[in-house]
């Protein structure tokens, strides 16, 4: 798994439709917003890839598979019957637009990959996306759930170290539905 980090999206900002200048105010608008929603997390105490990797490997083993992670990467073949191949495309917290039709909620992209001892074959290959704001067309989605939904960033911030909570569910969620694929 490569380095993830925790970031906070608004899709389809307007000003992104403005040229450099419109990218550069809504970059500096959502820049502060994420840095205090990893602030929250490092408060926390949470990493969502440690999370993420503990509950897959737990939910992996209820089902009679044994994982393990290395780093750097394994070799394929030395070691297992096949290589998983996982990484987060996004973590955090998204909103589909900046109007008050879409509050904030935890949101996150996993793709993996599974793939023969000899690394020839590709066993599985799926993406699995909590809280589609991104419209993944060929994902395997899993719904938000209610309890971790802010109208705006205002809440979001005023919530402050519980909306951490919203993400380990959101990690936990992800681990779980990736585990029933495999």
């Amino acid at each position: 798994m490569r380095e993830s980090e925790i970031d906070l999206l608004i899709l389809n900002n307007p000003g992104y439709s403005f040229g450099l200048i419109g990218v550069a105010i809504a970059e500096a608008n959502r820049i502060p917003k994420r840095n205090k929603l990893r602030d929250y997390a490092q408060q926390a105490g949470f990493d969502h890839v440690r999370v993420f990797r503990e509950h897959l490997t737990t939910a992996l083993a209820e089902r009679g598979y044994q994982l393990r992670w290395s780093d750097p990467v394994m070799a394929i073949g030395k070691k297992g019957d096949a290589a998983l191949d996982v990484n987060f495309g996004f973590f955090g917290y998204a909103a589909a637009g900046s109007s008050d039709h879409a509050p904030y909620r935890p949101a996150g992209v996993i793709s993996a990959r599974l793939v023969s001892r000899d690394g020839r074959t590709t066993l599985l290959s799926d993406q699995v996306v909590y809280n589609n704001v991104f419209n993944a067309p060929k994902a395997i989605t899993i719904d938000p759930d209610d309890t971790y939904v802010y109208p705006d960033f205002d809440d979001l911030d005023a919530a402050g170290v519980e909306a951490i909570s919203g993400l380990e569910f959101a990690a936990r969620a992800l681990a779980d539905q990736l585990a029933r694929q495999l």
